[in-house]
């Protein structure tokens, strides 16, 4: 018989267990504590690497998928403007579901990353770098705003982009920030050179 490791669902994500699925759908759950060192040490690596969106899939959505991409929106309270049909709509999907949204938007011939979304049960396990590696190869040769939470400046530094203030800003990014500043939002300006 042979088996193929698969990550095994968040509550394993510190890297106790590994779990091994035959091709009858039989899943043998192996601890990993258990095992010497030297199997711990190949294997564990690998298993916090995949966690639980190994089987998650990040791609461009088609027009038809905007209404879901929406929809998911919707679900996780994001106020921002809806999805146009002229925006690059990247999104993560785990089986069938949606669990991750994010879109590069043209406004004002100005090129805008927004809506960066990841479902509370996918956060924290790389998924949100994957997406954001996404929607970068999306960009191409070209400048790139978003306006992030401040605590996010790390997470999108380690994609290329700066931070940047106000008056670096096209007039109508520099607006928004200043209206999301004056609703007590901390946001901050940061802009990704090609």
């Amino acid at each position: 018989m042979q088996y193929t490791t698969r990550a095994f669902a968040t509550s394993f994500q510190a890297g106790n267990a590994l779990a091994l699925a035959a091709p009858n759908s039989v899943t043998i759950l192996v601890l990993v504590t258990c095992l010497p060192d030297w199997i711990k040490a190949l294997i564990a690596p690998s298993m916090h690497a995949q966690s639980t969106d190994i089987a998650t899939q990040i791609m461009l959505a088609l027009p038809s998928e905007f209404a879901l991409a929406q929809a998911f929106y919707d679900s996780c309270g994001y106020e921002g403007a809806a999805i146009r049909e002229d925006d690059q709509v990247v999104i993560a999907k785990s089986a069938t579901n949606i669990v991750g949204v994010g879109r590069l938007c043209r406004e004002h011939g100005v090129l805008v990353l927004r809506g960066m979304q990841i479902q509370a049960a996918f956060r924290r396990q790389g998924l949100g770098s994957r997406l954001l590696a996404g929607l970068v190869a999306q960009v191409g040769q070209e400048p790139c705003y978003c306006l992030p939470y401040d605590h996010l400046g790390a997470f999108y530094a380690q994609a290329g982009f700066s931070a940047v203030s106000g008056p670096q800003l096209p007039d109508f990014l520099a607006q928004r920030l200043a209206s999301y500043l004056a609703l007590g939002r901390k946001v901050m300006a940061m802009q990704r050179m090609p």
